[in-house]
């Protein structure tokens, strides 16, 4: 209610990947290992990018198969699931996350867009 009090209409965040949560039998299956968390898939043959280019995510470095441990502290799980969580912020914002990727854990700022 109120960005469109705002700006008119609804305003939403826009991280700008697709993702599966990662639960530990899952985890185990893949061969990934962080039991949590936001495991980013595609299928760029068919158009379905992990990351979707030129969107925050890729501009900040995250690759397939880049699992999003955190968003500025908060961990991704079954009870805090990433959109949820970036649906709380706003376009512009920066978020700090924590991404595992090949046994490696980094730390990438991301400036939200706006979602079209």
């Amino acid at each position: 209610m109120e960005t469109i009090q705002t700006h008119g209409e609804i305003v939403r965040p826009y991280l700008g990947v697709r993702y599966m949560m990662l639960d530990a039998a899952r985890a185990k299956e893949l061969k990934i290992d962080v039991e949590t968390g936001a495991l980013l898939v595609g299928d760029e043959l068919q158009g379905l990018f992990a990351v979707i280019p030129g969107g925050p995510a890729d501009k900040a470095g995250l690759k397939i198969r880049d699992v999003i441990l955190t968003i500025d502290g908060q961990t991704i799980d079954a009870d805090h699931p990433l959109q949820r969580i970036i649906g709380q912020k706003k376009p512009g914002d920066t978020v700090t996350l924590s991404v595992w990727r090949s046994g490696e854990t980094l730390e990438l700022k991301v400036v939200l867009d706006q979602a079209q």
